[in-house]
């Protein structure tokens, strides 16, 4: 089964992910730790990593068409360069010490929109690097869960010992590495694309979420939690936390809560397999109403 999956294709697009996340995981303590140490409060905070959240959930259901009709490296690819450039001219704004909100909401939601247009594309490159999809994919997230721990302490670490400047200069040449690994894939050739009308893949699109109770489920419930809960407290925790006790500090609060994310599905899926509802031999989780198992063949090339 190894061999199916540990290839020079798979290698490169799984250090591609893990770098990019570790500087996704980065960026919002840089962010918050700027933004007070600079004076600002949780109302500014809470503006810029609104831009980003804002963007992308407002933009991803035209990602996924976008990506239905285009090149998906050369989108990837063009995504995480537009990153680059924006990483550098906050760290440049963070160098100069002249902190403009409106000109930060600006570049976040730049950073939002490349994000709607990258991640509908990346599940339609794991069927074309691994032959084992479904452990691609479990080992894909694997790492980015083990990021999502690492990289708030080490954002912490660094603007507690340097400056946020510097924490989207390595957010920057994460996006970077990212460019260089997703262009040194050897892909086969991708099949036919969607010529059809934008508008009807949207309308189509559309009609496929409308038509499955469970992902209505799921949304609803993340946006009453990011509107009751997390919305409101995030910017403020992060702004109490950095004032009180430093950058350091609320890069492990966020770590911590990783950790806590990461054992809390560990522990869902023991539970859930032991439930006799989603063991093997089960097609459908009944939990979730997720499949257990996608071939290839469920996925579209291109």
């Amino acid at each position: 089964m190894a061999d199916r999956l540990w290839s020079r294709n798979f290698s490169l697009f799984l250090t591609a992910r893990g770098i990019a996340r570790l500087g996704d995981m980065m960026a919002p303590v840089a962010l918050a730790a700027g933004l007070v140490l600079n004076g600002y409060g949780a109302a500014e905070v809470g503006a810029v990593l609104a831009s980003t959240t804002a963007c992308f959930a407002g933009f991803v259901i035209f990602g996924g068409v976008i990506a239905d009709r285009v090149n998906n490296r050369v989108l990837m690819i063009g995504a995480d360069l537009v990153r680059v450039v924006v990483q550098v001219v906050i760290a440049l704004f963070f160098f100069g010490g002249d902190i403009v909100v409106w000109q930060l909401c600006v570049l976040s939601a730049v950073n939002g929109v490349c994000a709607a247009l990258f991640q509908p594309a990346l599940p339609t490159l794991i069927p074309r690097i691994a032959a084992d999809v479904q452990g691609a994919n479990s080992v894909i997230r694997t790492v980015e869960s083990s990021v999502t721990m690492a990289g708030p302490a080490m954002a912490g670490a660094l603007v507690g010992f340097t400056e946020p400047g510097w924490v989207f200069v390595a957010y920057g040449v994460a996006y970077l590495a990212s460019v260089v690994c997703l262009g040194l894939l050897r892909l086969p050739a991708a099949s036919g694309r969607v010529t059809g009308p934008f508008g009807a893949e949207l309308v189509q699109g559309w009609q496929a979420v409308r038509s499955r109770a469970w992902v209505w489920n799921v949304v609803v419930i993340w946006m009453v939690l990011m509107i009751s809960s997390w919305g409101p407290t995030i910017p403020l925790i992060a702004t109490e936390i950095v004032a009180g006790h430093g950058a350091g500090t609320l890069g492990l609060v966020n770590s911590a809560m990783g950790t806590g994310m990461v054992i809390g599905a560990l522990v869902a899926l023991r539970v859930c397999g032991r439930s006799g509802r989603c063991g093997p031999g089960r097609s459908r989780c009944s939990c979730t109403g997720w499949g257990r198992r996608r071939s290839r063949s469920a996925f579209r090339y291109r």
